[in-house]
């Protein structure tokens, strides 16, 4: 026969056990376990809804799903937003600017350029992204005035 073993909490047999947070959790506890934060740290703060910073230095706020979101900054101002959808992208990704776009760079999230177009003078640009990996990319635009503004899309 097996021994009745006290679990953290006091309880013979009981459920409860040491979180990652050092805390007695589960079982008659009526506490839950601490979780990992969105830079992975057991119990942290950085919760969806917090301010963060992306691997480009680009300051926003965690979304939902742990993904650091955020304005780009020109000087000391915000830039036009443009969007680049769908995203995630599979085949084909589609950029379109409130001003007409003179260049447009994508770079992989180690700073490779993996495609430029120049010259371009419209707002609105299909781009066959079929032959890069998967993962998550840099979209660099650049309008006729000289504005620059970048946003990340994830490649499927």
């Amino acid at each position: 026969e097996e021994a009745c073993v006290e679990d953290c909490h006091g309880d013979l047999d009981g459920s409860a056990f040491i979180d990652d947070c050092g805390n007695c959790v589960g079982g008659n506890t009526g506490e839950e376990a601490c979780v990992e934060d969105c830079n992975g740290v057991a119990g942290g703060d950085a919760l969806p809804g917090t301010p963060c910073t992306d691997e480009f230095g680009v300051e926003g706020v965690f979304n939902e799903a742990c993904i650091c979101e955020g304005d780009v900054h020109v000087g000391e101002e915000y830039a036009a937003a443009f969007h680049c959808f769908p995203n995630p992208a599979l085949e084909r990704l589609t950029i379109q600017s409130p001003e007409p776009i003179q260049e447009l760079s994508i770079y992989s999230v180690h700073g490779k350029l993996v495609h430029n177009q120049s010259g371009l003078q419209n707002d609105l640009t299909n781009i066959n992204i079929a032959h890069l990996s998967p993962g998550m990319y840099l979209v660099l635009v650049r309008t006729l005035s000289g504005e620059t503004s970048e946003q990340k899309f994830i490649k499927r």
